[in-house]
């Protein structure tokens, strides 16, 4: 009988740790934008800076129905935005392609993959364009 083992040369940096890749204690939040969703991209107070080709803020948040997401590219790139879970599962992608430069707005309507109501609590949506990533934090309270 031959068995075979594969080791992997993985150094940690390359794996995602939950509590590395979801600290809730230092919660990270992108702007609330101006007007809500589909006005001007805010200004305002947010200690997650945006990439630097792009701006997004979101609407209301903690949120209790579906969250708008604003983003806008001043060249166009190759775009995703995801919502994780607090243990580094993929809840849902909400883009995923190239865009030209503009304001887009993305709604994720609180579902999973399987279209399921995710349960209370904070999510990560990561922000990635080009390969500058940003990442803010969404409550979900019902």
């Amino acid at each position: 009988m031959l068995i075979f083992f594969f080791l992997c040369s993985c150094e940690k940096k390359d794996l995602i740790e939950p509590l590395d890749f979801f600290d809730t204690s230092k919660p990270e939040r992108w702007p609330v934008c101006t007007g809500g969703c589909g006005g001007t991209l805010s200004q305002g107070p947010s200690n997650v800076p945006p990439p630097e080709s792009a701006g997004i803020c979101t609407g209301a948040n903690p949120t209790s129905g579906s969250l708008c997401i604003q983003y806008t590219l001043i060249a166009a790139n190759d775009v995703s935005l995801s919502i994780y879970s607090p243990k580094a599962e993929l809840i849902k992608d909400l883009v995923r392609e190239s865009k030209l430069p503009g304001t887009f707005s993305v709604y994720w309507d609180l579902t999973d993959i399987q279209g399921h109501p995710v349960p209370n609590g904070v999510y990560r949506a990561y922000f990635n364009v080009g390969g500058d990533v940003s990442y803010g934090d969404i409550t979900v309270a019902r």
